[in-house]
């Protein structure tokens, strides 16, 4: 007991002790009253700690991601390459002895169209984006759009006779179900698919004079939006409110933007080169494309969907035709 009360003595002596040094008191000599009772200890439950986590947000992609496609000749025949947006990571996907003209990717972002001459002739083929499973297909025309949620195509292609001229079909993604949208005898080319589906732009020299036109997936409502013979290649971007083409209407080919309607019709590009080969981001706020700025001699770069901050990403002078990933 004796043993016990002693020990009791110098817990309270330390703590007491203890507690005088942290608030800055000096203490001696204090004399400590002995409990009559032996003290009942009560138990203190020890918290809980909880760590919140530190998070590191995730880089910001441009352009919403994916990746970029594009054509080059730089290791002597014509391959389709594969790179990240920012420009890095440029890896040959077809490392063949032919040529490979790349052709678009797939809705499902998995699979790649192109046009291959391994034998002397031209043949369609889809392969995956690794570049394997190079497989030979049919497709109705290289002129050929697919839906955004890869159910249907677009094309443009002459069925003479009975019709003449070259007319704008759609069908199912599998070639069934075809029916024609135009009936021009001058010629209409170029569809591209509005991303709600329900909607194509195109382009016609009917009227004698060459414009790009828009009309409903039946056929119906064709209207003109430009009316320059120089405009070509209409693309939708990815949220239906805008069209980007190409033109000539100002001595060299470059880079324009319009409204749906055909209002707003707008300068991208301005430089002594040919800016041509485009292809928006999937989130509509970056163009990518190629410019010929001296014959024979060609760059990709990128620029804000308003032209701003334009930058180079090849620097080999080969490469062209560039696709963004969906």
């Amino acid at each position: 007991m004796k043993k016990r009360i002693t020990t009791l003595v110098l817990t309270i002596f330390t703590v007491f002790s203890i507690s005088s040094c942290v608030s800055g008191q000096v203490v001696s000599n204090t004399l400590i009253s002995m409990p009559t009772t032996t003290p009942t200890l009560t138990s203190t439950a020890t918290p809980t700690l909880t760590l919140t986590p530190t998070i590191t947000p995730e880089p910001t992609l441009m352009g919403g991601g994916g990746h970029i496609l594009f054509n080059s000749t730089r290791d002597g025949h014509l391959q389709i390459y594969i790179m990240n947006t920012d420009g890095s990571g440029q890896t040959n996907l077809t490392n063949t002895p032919g040529d490979e003209l790349l052709f678009t990717w797939l809705p499902d972002s998995k699979h790649i169209i192109f046009s291959s001459w391994p034998n002397g002739e031209w043949g369609e083929y889809i392969m995956n984006i690794d570049g394997t499973g190079k497989t030979q297909i049919k497709v109705p025309s290289l002129d050929t759009s697919w839906s955004w949620d890869g159910k249907y195509i677009a094309f443009s292609t002459v069925h003479y006779p009975p019709v003449k001229g070259v007319q704008i079909y759609v069908a199912n993604v599998d070639g069934t179900g075809e029916i024609r949208l135009t009936n021009d005898p001058e010629g209409d080319c170029c569809p591209n698919w509005s991303p709600d589906g329900r909607r194509i732009v195109f382009v016609s020299t009917r009227d004698g004079n060459r414009g790009i036109y828009i009309m409903n997936v039946d056929g119906s409502e064709q209207t003109r939006l430009t009316n320059n013979p120089a405009d070509d290649s209409p693309s939708w971007s990815p949220n239906g409110k805008q069209i980007v083409f190409q033109s000539k209407r100002d001595g060299n080919r470059e880079i324009y933007i319009m409204n749906d309607d055909g209002s707003g019709q707008t300068r991208l590009t301005n430089t002594p080169a040919d800016e041509n080969y485009f292809s928006l981001s999937p989130d509509g706020k970056h163009i990518i494309f190629s410019d010929n700025s001296i014959e024979d001699i060609n760059y990709i770069n990128v620029m804000n969907i308003d032209g701003t901050e334009q930058t180079r990403l090849t620097n080999t002078g080969k490469d062209w035709n560039p696709f963004w990933r969906r």
